[in-house]
């Protein structure tokens, strides 16, 4: 069998409890087999960690083997070939149709957005709990950043097999792009689209959304956003942007996809934006009705951002003015959460024969820096006369340099750095002496 596979190094394990994402399909059972094939399809970068299953008819202690595949198991199962055994994890007793405790994988597999994996999990002994399904390659469970689709039910090693199996696991996954916030995808309520508006709480770049149909099948929406709230601006289509159009396969509630933005959204800290999501064509999106809180009632929020409760809409820019709670997820990257650096390459203490001198120094963030504040006294024959406040602009690699016009003896000079949120760095102070 192949011998490779795309990996992060990990300690191995042989269970574990803490990851930073699950996604289960079912463990109702109904059905059982010596071994389910099933792929994996991910919207998002992901490691997978680990892997919960259960049994079905034997509450004995045993062993699964768990083999790998790029790509779909359809059409390789039964080529031993084709997979890569990732090893032999065993299992303590207990309760059929009950979880197992997580396999940790010995090494995490990575995933690029778009990038399907197969997975299958062989029992040395007793047999392992599916449910019939309806087709192999349906979306049985997703969470707008993985979909786990229905699988084929093998007998023996790679042996005879039986197609439209839901395999009953838990995903354990680390999104390797974190930063997702959440209001749910519980539905209860759709129409023809959504408006609401986010907070950025730190300065952050938006790079995509989630969110569902209210039903399955072919579906179009389209995508609007505009600077500032969307409340007063519901009927007014010359106040958005357009960002883009979206025809997927939907489905239905609870099975969001996550669209990328064009290209990234910029946000200061404190900024509100508008999002309008629609269905041009009378295809209706999923949302809550929520609490009894109106329009503007924070939904979700973490250290960076918040997302309010919105205002459905029947038809295009036609607003129907009840408050609700927009079903949606936004992945974002860079947030704020550090004061910037800034350090003077060289002495701080500088002497010069010349009448000018050139400071160089480098400013840090983990956002962007806005500027270097220089403070100093502007030279004059005699001596330093009136303060000056000078900006200047960093490179992008956050080289910058001030050119100083010196008085006779001591010129200092003190050097700040601010970001984009008003973060400032420690004041540094160099001196020079003409």
């Amino acid at each position: 069998m192949k011998s490779h596979i795309l990996i992060l190094a990990l300690a191995s394990l042989t269970t574990t409890s803490a990851f930073a994402e699950t996604l289960t399909t079912t463990f109702a059972g109904g059905n059982s087999a010596r071994g389910i094939m099933f792929d994996v399809v991910v919207n998002q970068p992901v490691a997978i960690d680990a892997l919960q299953f259960a049994m079905s008819g034997n509450t004995d202690a045993g062993s699964v083997e768990i083999y790998t595949k790029s790509g779909t198991h359809v059409g390789s199962e039964g080529n031993a070939g084709a997979w890569t055994s990732l090893g032999v994890f065993p299992y303590a007793a207990g309760p059929v149709l009950t979880p197992k405790a997580p396999v940790g994988l010995p090494a995490s597999i990575l995933l690029a957005a778009g990038e399907s994996r197969a997975f299958y999990i062989r029992n040395m002994g007793v047999n392992l709990a599916s449910t019939n399904g309806t087709g192999t390659g349906t979306t049985v469970a997703s969470d707008g950043t993985l979909r786990i689709l229905e699988g084929t039910r093998v007998g023996d090693t790679f042996g005879p097999t039986t197609a439209d199996r839901i395999p009953n696991i838990t995903i354990h996954y680390t999104p390797t792009q974190p930063n997702l916030l959440t209001t749910t995808f519980a539905g209860g309520n759709s129409q023809d689209g959504i408006m609401f508006d986010v907070v950025a709480k730190s300065s952050l770049r938006l790079t995509s959304v989630q969110f569902a149909a209210a039903s399955a099948g072919a579906r179009t929406f389209d995508l609007y956003t505009r600077a500032g709230t969307h409340v007063g601006f519901e009927n007014n289509a010359a106040e958005w942007t357009f960002l883009r159009s979206i025809a997927f396969q939907s489905d239905g509630v609870g099975f969001p996809i996550e669209v990328g933005f064009p290209q990234a959204i910029e946000m200061a800290k404190g900024e509100t934006r508008g999002f309008y999501i629609v269905g041009p064509t009378g295809n209706a999106i999923s949302y809550s009705v929520g609490g009894p809180e109106g329009v503007g009632h924070v939904e979700a929020t973490d250290a960076h951002l918040s997302i309010l409760k919105g205002t459905s809409h029947s038809g295009v820019f036609n607003n129907q003015g009840f408050a609700r709670v927009p079903n949606v997820a936004f992945r974002y990257s860079n947030p704020d959460r550090a004061a910037p650096k800034l350090t003077i390459v060289g002495p701080k203490r500088i002497r010069s024969a010349k009448p000018r001198a050139t400071i160089y120094g480098i400013a840090t963030d983990d956002v962007a820096v806005a500027n270097v504040l220089a403070k100093y006294r502007r030279a004059t024959p005699r001596g330093l006369g009136a303060n000056v406040n000078k900006k200047l602009s960093p490179q992008a690699s956050g080289l910058f340099k001030l050119t100083l016009k010196l008085a006779p003896k001591r010129n200092p000079v003190t050097f700040q750095a601010f970001d984009r949120d008003g973060r400032s760095s420690a004041r540094v102070r160099v001196t020079v002496i003409h």
